[in-house]
């Protein structure tokens, strides 16, 4: 990955949801922008964020090059960020050493008390805990090099976690309250080239995101008390770049690229599904601009954004349960490449 010619600064910004009943594309503001490090590489997965909107962690694995064209310089850093008054706010920078290790996914607790990272080069899963005052390092998980885990979530109000690892193929499920420390309790294959996941409201439905070429898809797979059974699998444009759940869990936003990051002439797409019957119909779509990232739901479900990397914008629709309907756009200083919501 190479710098561009206009980077601007990498940044966080809280989005701020307005009145209810206003237009879907203008409900939404952006805080002031604090300058921390971030990242395009990996999935849109490297910010997190607690249940009660408090506590936020972001990772970054590099930095801009001396030049426009240069490649982008290896830096891992984990920020943490307090969000309590509505603009982020820098509590903590946590250096990840000098060898690259590509710090990637990161998860926070549902409590707020621990963070899990996971690192692509090294294949390793890090876990942070509060101490009362800071973040410090505690437990981790050696996978292995070869593994390269690219994302992380906690299920189970933090008592477990699930790993997707992109080198090994497959998703993992591991058990974190043990004695013995973190141990992996069940796993299921993924051929291809798995990446982003979301995990649905009620823990029960996992979609991992596969950037497969030949064979762009979402694998949907059931987590029933810490194991993991195969549901179905969803057909999409190519490059699935993020998958999300709406707030009832009733729909699934696929995301995909579609070669728009290299060719202007070519869309990204936005499509939601039904994730309430076997078959995963598809009940909605729309063009996603050029080089699409995260998406999320607003609180009540009744909209849908999607991060413009390309565009600097964040891509707004509103949804009904049945027509997607592009509404707005809200621009941003830089590319978007990353985005959580508590819900």
């Amino acid at each position: 990955m190479v710098t561009a010619p206009d980077p601007g600064s990498d940044s966080a910004q809280i989005v701020l949801f307005g009145q209810p009943g206003r237009k879907m594309g203008e409900n939404i503001r952006l805080s002031p922008a604090l300058t921390i490090p971030a990242t395009v590489e990996g999935p849109p997965s490297t910010v997190a964020i607690s249940r009660d909107g408090r506590v936020s962690a972001v990772s970054s694995s590099s930095v801009a090059g001396d030049a426009p064209g240069a490649p982008m310089k290896p830096r891992d850093v984990l920020s943490i960020l307090r969000l309590d008054h509505g603009v982020p706010v820098l509590q903590q920078s946590i250096a990840l050493g000098d060898a690259p290790v590509g710090a990637g996914g990161v998860a926070v607790s549902p409590d707020g008390t621990r963070i899990a990272l996971v690192t692509r080069n090294d294949g390793m899963l890090l876990f942070f805990r509060h101490d009362g005052k800071r973040f410090v390092p505690d437990r981790h998980v050696s996978f292995g090099a070869g593994e390269r885990p690219v994302s992380v979530s906690f299920v189970a109000s933090g008592r477990s976690a699930l790993v997707v690892l992109r080198g090994a193929k497959r998703l993992a499920r591991l058990r974190l309250d043990g004695a013995g420390g973190p141990s992996e309790m069940a796993s299921i294959d993924l051929p291809g080239a798995p990446n982003a996941m979301s995990v649905s409201p009620d823990g029960s439905l996992v979609a991992v995101a596969n950037l497969d070429k030949a064979k762009p898809h979402v694998t949907l797979i059931g987590d029933d008390r810490g194991k993991l059974i195969p549901r179905g699998e969803i057909a999409c444009r190519p490059g699935p770049e993020s998958v999300q759940f709406s707030p009832d869990g009733k729909a699934l936003a696929i995301v995909s690229v579609n070669g728009s990051n290299i060719d202007q002439g070519h869309e990204g797409s936005v499509a939601l599904y039904d994730a309430t019957a076997p078959g995963f119909a598809v009940l909605a779509s729309a063009p996603a601009g050029h080089w699409p990232q995260g998406s999320f739901f607003s609180p009540d479900g009744h909209a849908l954004y999607v991060q413009g990397m390309l565009d600097r914008a964040i891509l707004a629709y509103a949804w009904d349960g049945m027509t997607l309907r592009p509404t707005g756009r809200i621009a941003t200083a830089a590319g978007a490449a990353g985005v959580a919501t508590p819900w």
